[in-house]
């Protein structure tokens, strides 16, 4: 009975000791992922580590990976080398695929079933057997959401034609009520001036209703490949925030206000009958006055970055997002050419930063942390 709440009606109600807070509305259930196929680059994985960190997803569904982390988080297909899972975020896996199949790998989170799958150019032969295996699978599954790099053209997901892979896909997966989220619109896949659609992203259409969201992203992924963000529809709910006690992380120093703090802080006196009541009252007038006079510290450790991460490999992704942009918008001018080589040396010099990085950085002899 996932998503329900069991409720006692056999007694009188019970007075709660949480207060209640405002009311906020909520999506409740939606699933965030990432999609990517890392190209078998070192660096393009290392990178998808920090990258996964801000943006909060989920799960990210991998092809041809570069190495394969520790279970129960990640899991593969039985090559251990074509597609892979990792469950990076709060949600563990809720049910583990027993026999992990050629090509695909599916896995449970969040009640939602996850195929991960990657058919490279050079198995046509066996494309085929692929494709029947993931319906059979699928077919007895629901909710399902079947995503990937499956090498096929199709004019349906915006590609120019449609190739013998992408007539058998789509002949393949008329038997499952199944949505396209591709929009057609932006290429998945960039090599110099060739560019392709070739990311997949199926769902049922149980999850692609109301507030769901696809699209191709434009952070920087040291792979051939853009990253695909998408997240499956979740209801939208308005529910009752308990009014809880919050750790409270401080004050930052270095923006005290010494007027501002000095103006609350006139008419206040040590109020109350014993010592300990006027060290009370002072010291709740001092915490009023540094509000006004001070920002509050942020607390949360969500977007620690990894051991490695630097302010030069921070700079050095935002240069190369910015030279990808022109590039992008110079496609088809003589200064085309020009504007690649200087985007190919900065995706270089990036790429090389993060993996100098992590090896003259690596925590592995502190004991407890697992690296990749």
């Amino acid at each position: 009975q996932t998503g329900k709440r069991r409720v006692n009606t056999s007694g009188p109600k019970k007075c709660s000791c949480i207060l209640e807070g405002p009311k906020s509305t909520r999506t409740e259930g939606a699933l965030k992922i990432l999609q990517l196929n890392l190209n078998h680059s070192e660096a393009a994985q290392d990178l998808l580590v920090q990258t996964v960190k801000e943006l909060k997803v989920d799960a990210v569904i991998i092809a041809d990976q570069y190495r394969n982390l520790s279970r129960p988080a990640w899991v593969t297909d039985s090559t251990n080398k074509l597609a892979a899972i990792w469950a990076c975020g709060e949600h563990p896996f809720q049910q583990t695929m027993a026999k992990p199949e050629l090509g695909f790998v599916r896995e449970k989170i969040k009640g939602v079933y996850l195929y991960s799958c990657y058919i490279p150019p050079s198995m046509d032969d066996e494309f085929g057997a692929i494709l029947d295996r993931i319906v059979t699978d699928a077919r007895e599954r629901s909710p399902v959401a079947i995503a990937g790099d499956f090498n096929a053209w199709a004019v349906e997901w915006g590609s120019k034609k449609t190739n013998w892979r992408g007539q058998s896909l789509l002949e393949a997966f008329v038997v499952l009520d199944f949505q396209l989220l591709n929009d057609g619109e932006v290429p998945t896949s960039i090599q110099g001036e060739c560019t392709s659609m070739i990311d997949l992203t199926f769902t049922s259409s149980s999850l692609a209703r109301g507030n769901c969201h696809w699209e191709v992203s434009g952070i920087i992924t040291l792979s051939d490949h853009r990253a695909i963000a998408w997240n499956t529809a979740g209801q939208l709910r308005q529910v009752q925030v308990p009014a809880q006690r919050k750790k409270f992380a401080g004050w930052r120093a270095n923006t005290f206000g010494a007027e501002a703090f000095c103006v609350c802080m006139e008419s206040s006196c040590a109020e109350g009958s014993t010592a300990e009541e006027k060290v009370t009252h002072v010291t709740r007038e001092v915490a009023k006055a540094c509000d006004p006079a001070m920002h509050r510290r942020r607390k949360g450790h969500w977007h620690l970055p990894v051991y490695w991460w630097s302010e030069d490999i921070n700079r050095l992704r935002a240069d190369s997002l910015r030279a990808r942009r022109q590039v992008q918008k110079a496609r088809g001018k003589s200064c085309f050419l020009q504007l690649e080589v200087v985007f190919k040396k900065i995706r270089r010099n990036l790429r090389k930063a993060v993996l100098v990085g992590r090896v003259n950085n690596s925590p592995s002899q502190h004991t407890g942390f697992v690296s990749l």
